[in-house]
């Protein structure tokens, strides 16, 4: 899972490259606003902030270009030789102001005619999936972008190219700057990242890109290697120019996963050479209400032969088949279990692994061949990185079913067939009827003194409690099967309390009655196992606990206490009120000097957003030992970045 999700990290950030300025986190809405300024602006340059002219009707044109190499950690080398490694596309960008409604202004944009290429290959699909779409933009009058939207009918990989392609942010700072210098907080696909600005002669504006402050998904690190962003603003403030290079590394856990090289230039081109009604944007109405308007930016019959997997989809089968054309497993099977007989570290073996997981997918019928070698008597270390592959190739339900293979065949090795039910919580649906069985089957076990059976039975659980995330019908007949075992007045053994509760958590369950239960097991259960896995419940969910957490923090159990402060972190922003506890903890001479390492480091990832925790940090610091002390100097250091 980590791994897909860091390839996409790059996919998107890949896309994402037009972003110019930005002054706050994107809206899921469109925010009110006054209406834009009729006055002619001033001159970037006069030190005055503007409002855009941008009057219905205009479109301006543009030469396009993003060229994206993305290198594995394996070789350290960008490569346009496997999808989505290199990817360029180039066309003419049009930018075409379609409405002025509830303060914001409206701008469609299309890339036609456009070329695009995956790995040196032409992309007919992608091309199509570009010209026959019009994302609209809506934009505040200082140019804050609000909102991308983009036809519903389309596949997620499609959408999210799309929202990526089109992220055109050519904002200026809201208030006055002091000099000609100052720094946004900005957002792209990756998370939240900070951004400094130069005002240069004229009206150019320098741009770079310094570090992410928080990031989109846990577990994931992105470090700014290189950012440099030169920008123009031409008349009535559209951007005239933009050329901007961006180096990014790819962190999942321990290991280095991939480096992307991002290259951009965007060139208007002289006002003749905007379409005269031969592109779909020429053609849309702006005299449209504005809910029809967008309904007709894209040309459904053109699209419809991607709505069933999209046109990345269609793009990544082509480039797989294509590269693994008459290629037998033996190939890619030895050249894995090479990889890990001379890796140094995890990160050698990655792109053999990967190359396994696109050649499953290239040839799914083959797929039973890996569940047959994972069988034989492998190395823990090889058999994990098989394993993977299958996981990593999971949405074909022939790796699902080789999966299902290793877990119920009962005469594999059990610490197989724990890895071969840990890969299964990695999935994102469940496929196959065949692997449903199976992790029904060693889920509910009945109780055994073989730990590894048990572990097999618990992450069989904790497996369909992930795939049930995105299966309604599979999350309700989980909850009806857990409910018994949740009840305070239960005498279920506390290590299956616990596992139904993970469960539930996987699934982001959220029946009232449950919750509850769940609730009073945190506040009552005798086993602080249970207690902290209950308390751990509710990261990242509504504070409909809030208080519940809180408390927690004086939980008797050292368990309880970190479970509470895990919970807390997992909260989008950390409230003034839940700061103020954990420093009331720190202070609190009687607690675990464990835990309260753990609160200053806490306290120390908030950085500058609450001063508060740093001014108690330091003073803490005064009267700490020595072991704390150094935990606290850390924290104070991680505050001061």
């Amino acid at each position: 899972m980590k791994a897909r999700l860091l390839i996409l990290f790059a996919i998107v950030l890949a896309t994402a490259s037009l972003v110019f300025v930005t002054n706050s986190a994107r809206k899921d809405r469109i925010l009110a606003a006054d209406s834009p300024s009729t006055a002619h602006p001033p001159h970037v340059a006069d030190g005055n902030l503007p409002a855009y002219r941008w009057p219905v009707g205009t479109c301006r044109m543009y030469q396009f270009r993003n060229c994206t190499t993305l290198a594995q950690a394996a070789d350290n080398q960008p490569s346009a030789d496997d999808h989505p490694n290199g990817v360029e596309v180039t066309g003419t960008l049009a930018a075409r102001v379609l409405k002025h409604e509830r303060g914001a202004i409206y701008m469609g944009m299309q890339l036609s005619p456009v070329s695009v290429t995956v790995g040196g290959a032409r992309s007919e699909a992608l091309e199509t999936l570009l010209q026959n779409t019009v994302p609209v933009g809506a934009f505040l009058p200082t140019g804050r972008l609000t909102q991308i939207i983009v036809p519903d009918q389309l596949a997620k990989a499609d959408k999210d190219f799309l929202m990526q392609v089109f992220d055109l942010d050519m904002a200026l700072p809201e208030a006055q700057p002091q000099g000609n210098a100052w720094s946004l907080q900005e957002e792209d696909a990756a998370g939240t990242y900070e951004a400094h600005f130069r005002l240069l002669e004229k009206s150019r504006i320098e741009k770079q890109k310094s570090r992410y402050l928080k990031l989109a998904a846990e577990g994931y690190q992105v470090d700014v290697k290189h950012s440099q962003w030169n920008g123009q603003v031409g008349g009535e403030f559209w951007l005239k120019s933009l050329k901007g290079e961006e180096v990014l590394s790819y962190k999942a856990g321990s290991t280095w996963g991939a480096t992307s090289t991002i290259r951009v230039e965007l060139d208007l081109l002289p006002e003749s050479s905007v379409a005269a009604g031969d592109t779909l944007i020429m053609q849309l109405d702006t005299a449209l209400p504005l809910a029809d308007l967008l309904a007709a930016g894209t040309l459904q019959a053109e699209l419809a032969k991607y709505n069933e997997g999209g046109a990345w989809e269609a793009e990544q089968t082509r480039s797989r088949r294509e590269k693994f054309r008459n290629m037998p497993f033996v190939n890619v099977r030895d050249k894995l279990a090479h990889a890990f007989a001379n890796m140094r570290e995890h990160a050698d073996t990655v792109a053999a692994i990967h190359e396994l997981r696109d050649w499953l997918l290239a040839n799914p019928e083959q797929a039973m061949a890996v569940a047959e070698s994972v069988k034989t008597r492998l190395s823990d270390g090889l058999t994990a990185r098989f394993i993977h592959a299958l996981e990593l190739a999971g949405e074909n339900p022939e790796s699902q079913d080789a999966l299902a293979a290793i877990l119920a065949d009962n005469s594999v090795d059990s610490g197989v067939r724990l890895q071969a039910a840990v890969a299964c919580g990695g999935l994102e649906h469940l496929k196959s009827a065949a692997l449903g069985d199976a992790l029904w089957k060693t889920a509910f076990v009945a109780d055994s003194d073989n730990v590894k059976v048990m572990e097999i039975g618990d992450s069989s659980l904790l497996a369909l409690g992930a795939l049930a995330r995105q299966d309604p019908e599979l999350a309700g007949v989980l909850s009806s099967e857990l409910a018994p075992y949740i009840h305070t007045n239960s005498e279920v053994h506390p290590r299956d309390i616990v596992t139904a509760v993970r469960t539930l958590q996987n699934a982001n369950a959220s029946d009232p009655v449950l919750i509850a239960d769940i609730e009073s097991l945190a506040k009552s259960h005798s086993a602080p196992a249970v207690r902290a896995a209950a308390v751990r419940f509710f990261e990242q969910r509504e504070p409909n606990a809030h208080e519940l957490v809180l408390d927690a923090l004086n939980d008797p159990a050292e368990q309880v206490q970190i479970a509470a402060l895990r919970t807390l972190e997992s909260a989008p922003e950390m409230s003034t009120e839940s700061v103020d506890r954990l420093i009331e903890k720190l202070q609190d001479a009687e607690a675990p000097e464990t835990v309260r390492g753990q609160i200053a480091l806490a306290l120390g990832n908030l950085g500058t957003n609450h001063p508060s925790a740093s001014a108690a940090l330091a003073l803490q610091r005064t009267t700490a030992t020595s072991s704390l002390r150094d935990t606290i100097d850390a924290a104070l250091s991680a505050a001061a970045e």
